[in-house]
């Protein structure tokens, strides 16, 4: 209790000491810029903003301006190996294969196991076993107190089994309208594409929903026959780029304070006045400060990111920066500064959401979500244990891209330097000096030697080629690559270097499923730390603000999909290599007559696991192939079409004594 009470005087202090030097900024503004200031101080202290400048540079294939300037000031020629891009192409490739499989939900929604009954129906057992035993009375029979417990548990499993069959039927419409509201907000074309290369480049990516927003919608008029656009408020999902949050400094999970630094047209704020919590006179006043829009950022590193993703930075984006912020404010401040919070207390931390610039709120709402539960999800590539921040490909690769491009700098350097012959000559012993300047094959030299030297006048300087040993180094410099990536190149068809267990089919498919664990990793944590509760939140979201009542009612998201597509992953190898190993004529003499049904079968169950209509195409009473020599029929009693025996009667080919 008295770490709280300390840590409650140091916010209180800063907060007014940041109201003593802005005595204008009411007490809850004061507050988010002395907090704001400390996580983007944090970031940058702690290296985050450098790590993410270095991700970016290094995927797009660019040196420091400082590196690039030694490179050139030393003449070697500047080159970068495109190890980087291609780890993060792979990996990419990958994990989008696995979350779009089959073209299923990476999720399912379930009911809670054990629903709660409606007190409605919990007397509506007790009534019923109460009729029962008034029928019992009146017939002459005394139930006993056992009796009539027993029938009430009878009644109540009875219709708890309805309550369920009604929780399964309103989770499947809940699953539909979930699907419906993310295909509206482009979550299979462009948020969860984004959202790969963000946790992929940048080692942590971020999901962000339910945004609502005012988009158009468009939708058929049949009076008119003709579409029609109108402006509606729509549920949205988005993916933040890395560059704009900032989590509190001792943050490790999204749920702990968060800003995030957010940009928009003049136009987005105008949409904002006279909404639910927006502050329509301080959305008025910051209008009125930016008539051309482009205010000032209050982050550092927003040119070098704009120049980074190649954007322009001459002035002409007219966006308006604003800030988002998800965590406690305490309740005075709230009081203070607004009368729908009126009934807090003081003393307590509230979950709200808040938008605000450096001299205006403009939005204060309390956390929609009754669990204080933010509207962020995240996940990371490779994890840091207690770090918000993971680290992405490109700092994962980071020993071997440079260990490539310094190969790769210096064989082409070498290679320029032995690709010909220079020139050595004594200009003093030239009959004719100016024959120093021609340089051809055959060229024949007048020189003389009053002086009795025994060294030549013209002479060949060779560099020797060193394109063997740095050739072996950028070799080494790819292996390591595979190994730090978790992403090996014959994964990709690249030139295999798997040892001696690759140089069999068999082998290299035993090594290309122990390569894939890198990736379900990957994949299962995508599922199990953001797209699981970005899905529930948006069921959460769905209960308490659709107008569908059909929808609502106690669900579970597990993200069961990508878990499952794993499992049929592995199962399709597994029928595959069972289907190899009894294809010879041993196996078909020990199954005989049953040998082609199993194998269809098999063959059936794979085509499901893959999703293939195929299955209708072999009927059940389709005819069966040829008997192969020696193979029995079908109610044959051990013999083949001859008649001759076919297995009990053969043979031994076993050496005497060896049964």
């Amino acid at each position: 209790m008295s770490d709280w009470r300390e840590r409650q005087r140091q916010k209180d202090d800063a907060a007014a000491a940041a109201l003593a030097q802005n005595p204008a900024k009411p007490p809850l503004l004061a507050y988010l810029l002395s907090r704001r200031q400390e996580a983007v101080d944090a970031r940058s202290l702690n290296g985050i903003d450098a790590d993410l400048e270095d991700c970016q540079r290094r995927r797009a294939g660019k040196y420091t301006a400082g590196r690039e300037a030694e490179l050139k000031a030393a003449g070697v020629p500047v080159f970068w190996s495109p190890i980087t891009s291609t780890k993060c192409r792979q990996t990419e490739q990958r994990v989008r294969e696995y979350m779009i499989r089959f073209g299923e939900r990476a999720w399912t929604a379930e009911p809670t196991p054990d629903p709660d009954l409606p007190e409605s129906v919990a007397m509506e057992a007790q009534d019923a076993a109460n009729v029962a035993f008034a029928e019992a009375l009146a017939n002459g029979t005394q139930m006993s107190l056992e009796e009539v417990a027993a029938l009430e548990a009878a009644i109540k499993d009875e219709l708890l089994a309805r309550e369920r069959d009604l929780a399964r039927a309103r989770v499947g419409r809940m699953a539909t309208k979930i699907e419906d509201l993310l295909t509206e907000a482009n979550w299979n074309i462009s948020v969860q594409d984004e959202f790969i290369s963000n946790t992929v480049t940048y080692g942590t990516g971020f999901i962000k929903g339910v945004v609502v927003r005012n988009l158009p919608r468009r939708s058929w008029n049949p009076k008119t026959r003709k579409p029609t656009v109108s402006i509606k408020p729509t549920p949205t999902v988005a993916a933040p780029n890395p560059f704009d949050i900032f989590p509190a400094p001792w943050a490790t999970t999204t749920q702990d304070p968060i800003f995030e630094r957010c940009r928009s047209y003049r136009a987005s704020f105008a949409g904002m006045r006279g909404l639910p919590y927006y502050q329509t006179a301080e959305i008025d006043a910051f209008l009125k400060e930016h008539p051309q829009g482009a205010n000032a950022s209050q982050v550092a590193d927003t040119q070098a990111r704009d120049s980074g993703e190649r954007k322009g930075t001459v002035g002409s984006d007219n966006r308006l920066e604003y800030w988002e912020y998800h965590g406690p404010i305490e309740g005075y401040m709230l009081k203070l500064w607004g009368k729908e919070f009126a009934d807090f207390e003081d003393v307590r931390d509230y979950e709200v959401e808040v938008l605000f610039t450096d001299q205006h709120v403009l939005k204060v709402m309390p956390n929609w979500n009754e669990m204080g539960t933010h509207p962020y999800v995240k996940t990371t590539l490779f994890q840091i244990p207690g770090s918000f921040w993971g680290i992405g490909m490109p700092l994962a690769v980071k020993p071997s891209q440079d260990k490539a491009n310094g190969a790769s700098c210096a064989l082409l350097h070498n290679m320029g330097w032995a690709s010909g012959p220079m020139g050595q000559v004594d200009v003093n012993r030239l009959q004719d000096p100016t024959e120093a300047a021609s340089w051809f094959p055959g060229k024949l030299w007048h020189t003389t030697n009053d002086q009795g030297l025994t060294v030549p006048a013209v002479a060949a300087i060779l560099v020797p080629s060193l394109a063997g040993p740095l050739q072996s180094i950028y070799r080494d410099a790819l292996v390591d690559a595979d190994n730090e990536s978790n992403m090996p190149a014959y994964q990709f068809g690249g030139a295999p270097n798997t040892g001696a267990a690759g140089s069999t089919a068999r082998g290299l498919s035993m090594q290309l499923s122990a390569s894939d664990r890198g990736v379900t990793e990957i994949v299962g944590r995508m599922g199990q730390e953001a797209i699981g509760p970005l899905i529930q939140i948006i069921a959460d979201f769905l209960n308490m603000y659709s107008d569908d009542e059909s929808i609502k009612g106690d669900i579970r998201i597990v993200s069961k999909g990508i878990t499952a597509f794993m499992g049929q992953a592995l199962m399709q190898d597994g029928l595959r290599d069972f289907l190899d190993r009894t294809a010879n004529p041993i196996d078909m003499q020990i199954f005989g007559a049953a040998y082609a049904p199993f194998r269809l079968g098999i063959h059936r169950k794979l085509a499901e696991l893959m999703r293939l209509e195929i299955v209708n195409l072999i009927p059940e009473d389709a005819p069966q192939p040829p008997m192969l020599p020696g193979a029995e029929e079908p109610n044959s009693g051990g013999r083949n079409a001859a008649g001759t025996p076919t297995r009990t009667e053969q043979p031994s080919t076993l050496p005497a004594g060896s049964r």
